[in-house]
């Protein structure tokens, strides 16, 4: 499993369909396996799930995009996973990694402003033989707007 989320100003349809055509773009195999919408009041919120097919892992894989705004205050979150053939642990993440990318880098080009990068996790093994697969997480929070209703911590 790999972890982004980000928040930023934007505009909301632009952001996912930016999005969107990044990751089918990206690969031959990619697919947008399934959708959802939901407008409560002025906010909106976008569920996407993609699948494409890792060589390297011989498998597919999937990508679920979150995006939730209210205005232009935008919250994405977009978490990989799949890409091992192991039983009771994961050998890889290669692949999970990879497709992630190909969101960070439709991220990194989008026309949004105060892009704010927050918790990253990923999820490794460092070997075949090792069964106690480490969770590791970077906190890059950084102050920033509220979403309305939510209060800032600290």
């Amino acid at each position: 499993m790999a972890k982004k989320e980000y928040t930023m100003r934007g505009d909301f349809d632009k952001v996912l369909e930016a999005i969107s055509r990044e990751i089918l773009e990206g690969s031959v195999s990619a697919s947008l396996e399934d959708s959802g919408d939901c407008v409560l009041g002025d906010t909106r919120c976008a569920v996407r799930v993609f699948e494409r097919y890792s060589t390297l892992g011989g498998n597919r894989l999937s990508l679920s995009v979150t995006l939730c705004g209210c205005g232009e205050q935008l919250w994405l979150c977009a978490i990989s996973a799949g890409g091992s053939n192991a039983v009771f642990w994961k050998v890889n993440t290669w692949g999970e990694e990879a497709f992630l990318e190909e969101l960070v880098r439709a991220v990194q080009a989008l026309p949004v402003r105060d892009l704010e990068e927050g918790n990253t996790w990923r999820r490794t093994a460092d070997s075949a033989e090792d069964e106690d697969a480490v969770l590791t997480m970077e906190i890059k929070i950084r102050p920033g707007p509220a979403f309305p209703g939510r209060e800032r911590e600290g």
